[in-house]
């Protein structure tokens, strides 16, 4: 009961004219608990180790550390070169007292395990390496909302560039027959590739960006190649948007197969002739012995003669041209108007105008044509005559019949009349 009475006493004195107890100097006094003081050593202070029952002698110098993001990669345009990188979280500053505070990774906002210094690896998922922050923690538990990890990968892996196709037919001027595809995998490369493309050397497209499907990354070319066809060295150059020391080529030589512009060409006894057409006529003599040729040209490759005839006369080709021989007495006049033909073969299938026709037209000498009037008049008049004599034998006989009924008929009628007479 005393012991209260002194205690209340003491809290009154306390109250009214302040704590008689005080720390001798270079202390620091703590807050009284329970009536009780206590005092601490200044080297106490801010140690990171509350003392005071109050702990107000760390809670007035708890400070949250600055920290940093330290990776063994640096990053351009946001991104790290590669598929992984090795990142610590720290102490921005190295002298910091490690009983004051420490660095820490957070996973989406909480505590992870993670230790201070990991290796990232790239994931096929972008979720996987989001959420990482490295955050300060203050020796009573204070923590900032830290500075936010969010890796991104530039890669190229060594994945071959594909190219195709290397045979192109071109039919007509639809510019996608001339088109090859340059495509790597969508996995291999990131972030999307730029693609240049050099045509025997020159450049021909530059920094063009890539057109994405499900599985790749690709660009297309429209194959300028020779007029008429030919052979070209395409080149595709695909290089990383970020580092352009991650890049990847290839070269395939391009064949553009294209059919010749005209068709096939005869000539004949200095005459020329090309295409399908009712003006191709030509004129031979009679026991012509020449030869007639047809010959083809343009294309690549290049075209073939792939008959030639006319009419029975089968010619004989090779290559770019064929040769029909009249021998003597072949041009007669069993080949007038008959057609001589010449067709022409490519492998692009699609010469369409690839035959060439000519009519023959056999002349004859005067004097055969003379011989043979007179052997036509032989013939003919012989036959009009018989013709003639025919038709007056018949028109003779026809009255000589009429003749022969005129007279029966008077003497029926006479022998009628004296019968009468002989009766009277």
């Amino acid at each position: 009961m005393r012991w209260s009475h002194n205690f209340l006493l003491l809290s009154v004195f306390t109250v009214l004219f302040g704590s008689a107890f005080s720390c001798v100097p270079g202390q620091y006094e703590c807050d009284s608990y329970q009536g009780r003081w206590s005092c601490l050593e200044k080297s106490q202070l801010c140690d990171g180790k509350p003392d005071c029952h109050w702990k107000e002698d760390e809670e007035k110098c708890d400070v949250i550390p600055e920290v940093r993001v330290s990776c063994d990669k640096t990053r351009k345009d946001g991104y790290y070169k590669g598929k992984k990188v090795t990142c610590s979280c720290k102490v921005r500053h190295e002298d910091y007292d490690i009983h004051k505070g420490f660095a820490q990774w957070l996973k989406n906002g909480v505590s992870s395990d993670t230790p201070q210094k990991f290796i990232i690896l790239m994931s096929n998922t972008s979720e996987a390496n989001k959420g990482y922050r490295c955050s300060g923690q203050s020796a009573l538990g204070q923590q900032d909302s830290g500075s936010a990890l969010d890796p991104k990968f530039a890669y190229f892996d060594d994945v071959k560039v594909m190219l195709s196709p290397t045979l192109l037919t071109v039919c007509s001027s639809d510019s996608s027959s001339r088109q090859v595809v340059c495509k790597v995998p969508k996995e291999s490369v990131n972030p999307a590739p730029y693609f240049n493309f050099y045509g025997d050397g020159k450049i021909l497209t530059e920094s063009v960006p890539a057109i994405e499907t499900d599985t790749h990354y690709q660009q297309v070319l429209d194959v300028p190649g020779p007029s008429g066809g030919g052979v070209m060295e395409i080149s595709c150059h695909v290089t990383n948007p970020v580092f352009n020391d991650l890049k990847q080529e290839v070269s395939k030589p391009i064949t553009l197969r294209q059919p010749p512009p005209q068709p096939p060409v005869i000539n004949v006894l200095g005459q020329t002739f090309q295409g399908v057409s009712s003006i191709n006529i030509a004129t031979l003599p009679q026991n012509f012995t020449g030869v007639l040729t047809c010959s083809v040209s343009g294309g690549f490759p290049e075209a073939r003669i792939g008959s030639l005839a006319c009419g029975d006369n089968i010619g004989f080709s090779k290559d770019l041209s064929g040769t029909v021989r009249f021998q003597n007495a072949e041009v007669t006049r069993s080949m007038h108007d008959v057609y001589c033909s010449c067709t022409a073969d490519h492998d692009s299938g699609c010469f369409d105008n690839s035959e060439t026709k000519v009519k023959v037209k056999v002349l004859f000498p005067k004097s055969q044509e003379q011989s043979g009037s007179e052997e036509v008049s032989t013939i003919v008049i012989p036959v009009i005559l018989a013709i003639i004599i025919v038709l007056l034998i018949i028109v003779i006989a026809i009255l000589v019949l009429r003749q022969r009924n005129q007279g029966g008929v008077e003497g029926t009628k006479s022998e009628r009349v004296q019968l009468n007479e002989q009766k009277a």
